[in-house]
């Protein structure tokens, strides 16, 4: 095969001989491309994400307190079966979010709880729910994980 080849590599290494500067540049300015597009999306995420927290200690504070709130409990049903519901959360889908907030007053507090990275999802139910006129939407800071750690008396990883 090589020897029927030989004509075929000797010119894509001769074309390859006379294009490399071309081909680093080329890639080096895909890299540097590709590279301002995930900062971008970094920074996108960033101030999507740029909505006031409630920590897990303020929560359990809150809870503890007179005033109801509702905590509406994003995680999947997977993981909800698996670890079981969170005590006095309403479990929620983001598309059915009106359905799981129902008739709660516009100005009594929510909080939005999941399990995703940096808290994607709360933070993306907050801001609807912000946008559909309730004035008091804040997702937990650490979600599911750190809810864990403040009842369970550990430290959040």
């Amino acid at each position: 095969m090589g020897w029927a080849m030989r004509d075929t590599v000797q010119a894509v290494i001769a074309a390859l001989d006379r294009h490399a500067a071309r081909a680093l540049i080329l890639a080096l300015v895909l890299a540097a491309a590709w590279l301002g597009w995930k900062l971008w999306q970094k920074y996108r995420f960033r101030r999507f994400c740029a909505v006031p927290h409630i920590t897990p200690d303020e929560l359990l504070e809150a809870l503890a307190g007179a005033s109801r709130l509702l905590v509406l409990d994003l995680r999947g049903a997977s993981m909800i079966a698996e670890t079981g519901p969170i005590v006095g959360a309403t479990v929620a889908e983001h598309d059915r979010l009106a359905e799981a907030v129902g008739d709660w007053p516009k100005d009594r507090p929510i909080v939005t709880l999941c399990a995703c990275p940096e808290d994607a999802g709360a933070v993306h139910a907050a801001r609807q729910l912000l946008k559909e006129g309730y004035r008091s939407v804040r997702p937990l800071k650490g979600g599911y994980e750190a809810w864990l750690a403040a009842t369970r008396g550990d430290t959040p990883q």
